[in-house]
């Protein structure tokens, strides 16, 4: 039976989930870039992580729902304090 290098499965492994986080990380750039007039590139420096993004995807859904300008505000301004920073990120873009 062989021994297991313990310390090389383990790196073997963390390199594994550091690649898969990445590549996820740009696929949901792609996507959200998809829905808003930004480039992918801009997605990931204006929003480099995973929970970033979330917020993100929360505003957009916000934004771009079906619901009329009012009850868009109403639920802007309930979700405000998790929401705020992307919403200044993208001010800060446009303004």
């Amino acid at each position: 039976m062989s021994r297991i290098d313990w310390d090389r499965f383990e790196r073997t492994i963390r390199g594994e989930v550091d690649a898969a986080a990445r590549q996820t990380n740009e696929e949901l750039a792609e996507r959200i870039s998809s829905l808003v007039r930004l480039t992918d590139e801009e997605v990931q420096r204006l929003f480099p992580t995973k929970a970033d993004k979330a917020e993100l995807a929360r505003l957009l859904r916000i934004v771009r729902g079906a619901e009329s300008r009012n009850r868009k505000a109403k639920i802007l301004a309930d979700e405000i304090e998790d929401l705020g920073l992307a919403v200044i990120k993208l001010l800060e873009r446009v303004v």
